[in-house]
């Protein structure tokens, strides 16, 4: 194979031989006049190379741990936490705002309490909690001294569960007070957390009251979901296994019967399917 001089060059130079070894299967009528093409495409790919290598992860602000399955009527406290704040323009950052948003009818939001790395003076005069609207605003922290780099806690938040299914958990940026660094602000990506609320399945007593007609059987509203069943024998059998499920008992956690003094025995028990 010949050797060609590249233009405005001065003997063989690196990235010829480089070019060369890309098209040394070719022929040489496709070598003449292409080995810069070659050079200019290995070059690329090598500086896209390079931008994966010294890529750097953008900074987030999320829910710790990002999901939880409580039951019904259980509290539980999930952390904000920042994540990969690396490059900041003073090297940390100073505090920042966050807004949350969540369906009040499967939680309600109890407290907020401020990690104590944050000065209390930047969260005055503090935030609101409206579990009618589902939102608490603003989460407002910050710090006169050195701030924060890295992975850091923002705030706790504590939950209570009061009802069933997902219930999206959405931070965002309070407009009013932004993250910042040194003066200059600091872009962020918010995740979504989520907490699902479960039907308890640690069994429960049921409460009874016994008027002139008729009996009322009730239970906790947490155990809204367990099912109703019943057995009506002679008063020689006792309890078997013919139970039968009350159509609707799922719904709700009350119902009443007619008390009916031909019946021999009734009995009632709660019971619940774990999906």
């Amino acid at each position: 194979m010949k050797k060609r001089r590249l233009p405005h060059s001065q003997g063989w130079t690196n990235q010829h031989e480089l070019g060369v070894q890309l098209v040394r299967s070719q022929s040489d009528a496709r070598l003449e006049g292409c080995s810069t093409r070659y050079i200019k495409v290995y070059l690329v790919l090598l500086a896209v190379a390079v931008g994966k290598v010294f890529s750097v992860e953008a900074a987030t602000v999320r829910f710790d741990p990002p999901i939880a399955t409580i039951e019904r009527g259980n509290s539980v406290s999930l952390s904000i936490v920042g994540r990969d704040f690396t490059v900041l323009p003073s090297g940390f950052l100073d505090g920042g705002g966050v807004n949350l948003t969540f369906d009040p009818l499967v939680v309600r939001v109890n407290s907020v309490t401020i990690d104590p790395f944050w000065d209390p003076a930047f969260s005055v005069p503090g935030w609101s909690i409206d579990n009618i609207q589902g939102v608490v605003a603003p989460i407002n922290f910050g710090t006169a001294g050195t701030g924060a780099t890295g992975g850091f806690v923002i705030a706790t938040i504590g939950f209570q569960v009061v009802g069933l299914g997902n219930c999206a958990l959405k931070l965002a940026e309070n407009a009013d007070n932004p993250f910042g660094s040194g003066g200059s602000p600091v872009p962020v990506a918010f995740e979504e957390g989520q907490i699902v609320g479960v039907v308890p399945t640690v069994p429960t007593l049921l409460s009874y009251a016994v008027g002139s007609s008729k009996i009322t059987l009730s239970w906790p509203t947490d155990h809204v979901g367990w099912t109703l069943q019943v057995q009506t024998n002679s008063p020689t059998t006792g309890i078997s296994t013919n139970w039968v499920t009350l159509p609707g008992s799922d719904q709700t956690n009350l119902v009443m019967f007619p008390l009916d003094k031909a019946n021999g025995t009734v009995f009632y028990r709660l019971c619940y399917k774990i999906p």
